[in-house]
C-alpha cells in the first residue's frame, strides 16, 4: 500500500528533538495521523509545544488504521504526555470539533477530511481558549 501522507508519526521522526524550535514551537507541518489522508492540520511555529495538565480527559484510542506498521515504535520518552497547544481555534489549517460532552465539556478534536480521531482536545469550561493537539496523534512532515 502507497502512503498518500506526506508526514510521518512521531515515532518514526528521525530527530525527534527536531521537532521544536528555539521558542518552543513545532519545526515541522502536522498532519492527520492517517496513512491515506493528506489533510494539513497545522502549519510549523503555531502551536507551542506544553505538559500535560493535571486533569486531562481520557482520550479514546486511535483506530489501527495510522500511518505505521503493525509492529509501531514507541514514541520517543521526552515527548510522553506532551501537546501542542494553541489560544486560536482559527490557527488550525484544517480540524473538526466533536459535540460537547456534557458531562466533562470536553470537545475532541477530529481531522477534518476523514475524522479519524481523536487527536487533541478542547476544554469549553475553561475561561481562557486552549487547544491541544496530543504531540504522538499527528504525522510531521520534516523538510
Amino acid at each position: 500500500m502507497s502512503r498518500k501522507n506526506p508526514g510521518v508519526p512521531l515515532s518514526e521522526v528521525a530527530n525527534p528533538a527536531s521537532l521544536v524550535t528555539e521558542d518552543g514551537h513545532n519545526a515541522y507541518d502536522l498532519y492527520c495521523p492517517l496513512a491515506d489522508c493528506r489533510c494539513l492540520i497545522l502549519r510549523k511555529g503555531v502551536g507551542k509545544l506544553v505538559d500535560m495538565e493535571s486533569e486531562l480527559p481520557q482520550l479514546p484510542e486511535l483506530p489501527r488504521l495510522l500511518n505505521s506498521p503493525e509492529e509501531s515504535k514507541e514514541a520517543p520518552v521526552e515527548y510522553k504526555n506532551k501537546f501542542w497547544a494553541l489560544s486560536d481555534m482559527m490557527s488550525f489549517e484544517n480540524v473538526g470539533f466533536s459535540k460537547t460532552l456534557s458531562d466533562t465539556g470536553v470537545k475532541y478534536l477530529i481531522c477534518a477530511d476523514c475524522d479519524v480521531g481523536p487527536i487533541g482536545y478542547h476544554k469549553t469550561t475553561q475561561q481562557q481558549k486552549d487547544y491541544r493537539l496530543v504531540v504522538d496523534r499527528v504525522c510531521y512532515r520534516e523538510q
